[in-house]
């Protein structure tokens, strides 16, 4: 969250750094993206880790004095996520892209209008079942991952191509450390297997 928030800071002051000479507004690099993506990857560029030992110190230094920060510590694979983005500025370009993604943007509104819907729907049925029941509770559960299941997976589906790069990012962090974590060996291989068939890569 604080690397999100420092590249957004980076981001802001190459913004203001472009200042009026150039004729740069914020509507005009929304609007081009080409621009914005040059922007996007200057910034990430200005913030880059140069190597794994900086960039698990970065996060180690992020987490000091939080409760999950011996966590932190004894797991390398959000240093290794932190190196692997900053090596790859497309990866974050993706992220902040699908601001960019107007028409989607509204598809998924939709979408979630359509399944609050739907939810209230199926939330009707549950008062033909007894009250504290099992059956009850179980269909709460079903009716939840059901209609998270079809918003997630219409977000994926949406902007497969805006978090594709990252996905591959995600992928290849966990194959470098999954050396460290056995169960991370299966769960690189299920990671990879996933992103290729849902985002296409």
């Amino acid at each position: 969250m604080k690397w999100f928030i420092i590249v957004s800071l980076i981001l802001s002051a190459n913004v203001m750094a472009s200042g009026p000479k150039e004729g740069f507004s914020v509507k005009k690099v929304l609007q081009d993206k080409k621009q914005f993506t040059e922007l996007v990857e200057k910034t990430v560029l200005a913030g880059q880790v140069d190597t794994r030992e900086k960039a698990y110190g970065l996060v180690d230094k992020a987490t000091t004095n939080l409760p999950v920060n011996q966590h932190f510590k004894e797991n390398p694979i959000y240093g290794e996520l932190l190196f692997q983005t900053s090596k790859k500025p497309e990866a974050l370009v993706g992220i902040f892209s699908i601001f960019l993604e107007k028409t989607k943007i509204v598809q998924f509104f939709l979408l979630l209008v359509a399944t609050l819907y739907l939810s209230h729907i199926l939330g009707e049925a549950k008062y033909f079942m007894k009250p504290f029941g099992f059956g009850r509770l179980f269909y709460g559960v079903f009716r939840f991952t059901v209609i998270n299941s079809v918003r997630l997976g219409g977000f994926f589906y949406l902007f497969k191509a805006n978090l594709a790069p990252f996905g591959r990012v995600m992928a290849d962090s966990v194959t470098s450390v999954a050396v460290d974590y056995p169960l991370l060996v299966k769960a690189s291989h299920f990671l990879n297997n996933v992103l290729s068939t849902s985002l296409g890569f």
